[in-house]
């Protein structure tokens, strides 16, 4: 892939806070299916933009209301956390042709799995696919990410992006983890082969488990609560993570299904992000030099107004 289709950063979590940075303004909606990756929505209000959470399914297939959202910014965690679970690759790029603004396919535990969205980048200017060290090559500590997309777009990450963001020690890592795909792929044998064997053992104890493509398993037991189990697992050095969560639960086959709650009549009031303060109304204490604010002030307009004259190129409704 050209050079120019790549842009590194400290960690994929520093990638989507760049994305966001150069894609959204406040209030602006930022759509993705929940339960996912928890940065999403914290990222999201860190930037003052609308985080439309669209339930999965039982099943975790793809819910068709994250493309109606109409979002300005749409993230895919692909495969899922926690779920383990993978959208086929042509619902994403059905995804990527219907929503309205960018598509962001996070691909952290891609190549636990069967197939990526980088063939995409190709022929869709509007995705961008990002990756990480920290699973497959076992360099969490070093901060390593890479992001995958059009020239244009990856250009207004650029413009917001700190000046030194990877250091030169994660970077030599890097470079010499991709020296040495052998030993990447055997250890992704044997945890390709651990996985099955958990799974198996797991399904045998009565607990439901996803099929996963990632570096774990979901484990659910319906209308057990699971705490209990967490804790005794944490007393002998056995550690998981557990999801206290409705979201995880999952429903007995004879559960009824929930009544939807009762919809509001009338139209339903606009809510607008609180204004900033004029310069004149801060206070001392609250003052700042204006030329580095200035500066980064019109770094992000610029890759605002970059990112607009993309999204109306790609929008599929003037297609």
């Amino acid at each position: 892939m050209p050079a120019d289709h790549i842009l590194a950063g400290n960690g994929s979590d520093e990638l989507i806070a760049l994305v966001l940075r150069a894609t959204i303004d406040p209030g602006d909606r930022v759509a993705f299916p929940v339960p996912t990756y928890s940065l999403y929505e914290t990222a999201v209000a860190a930037q003052g933009g609308q985080a439309v959470c669209v339930p999965f399914p039982e099943d975790f297939g793809l819910p068709p209301r994250v493309a109606a959202a109409r979002a300005r910014l749409t993230f895919l965690c692909n495969p899922n956390s926690p779920s383990g679970t993978v959208v086929p690759l042509g619902e994403v790029e059905a995804l990527a042709r219907a929503v309205a603004g960018v598509l962001v396919v996070d691909e952290a535990y891609v190549d636990f799995a069967r197939e990526t969205a980088l063939p995409l980048i190709g022929w869709l200017p509007n995705v961008i696919v990002l990756r990480t060290f920290s699973k497959s090559f076992s360099l969490a500590g070093l901060r390593v990410g890479l992001a995958f997309g059009h020239p244009d777009l990856l250009a207004g990450l650029r413009t917001v992006k700190d000046s030194y963001n990877l250091g030169c020690l994660a970077q030599a890592a890097a470079h010499a983890a991709l020296g040495d795909l052998p030993w990447m792929k055997a250890n992704l044998a044997r945890i390709k082969t651990t996985r099955a064997r958990l799974t198996r053992e797991l399904e045998g104890l009565g607990f439901r488990v996803p099929f996963s493509e990632a570096n774990f398993v979901l484990a659910r037991r319906p209308g057990t609560d699971l705490t209990p189990l967490a804790r005794a697992l944490g007393e002998r050095d056995i550690l998981v993570r557990h999801f206290a969560t409705p979201r995880l639960r999952p429903r007995a086959s004879n559960a009824p299904t929930p009544s939807p709650r009762p919809r509001r009549r009338g139209p339903r009031p606009r809510r607008r992000p609180p204004r900033p303060p004029r310069a004149e109304a801060l206070g001392p204490s609250s003052w700042r030099p204006p030329g580095p604010r200035r500066s980064r002030e019109a770094a992000c307009r610029a890759a605002r107004t970059c990112s607009r004259a993309l999204r109306r190129r790609w929008d599929p409704r003037r297609a």
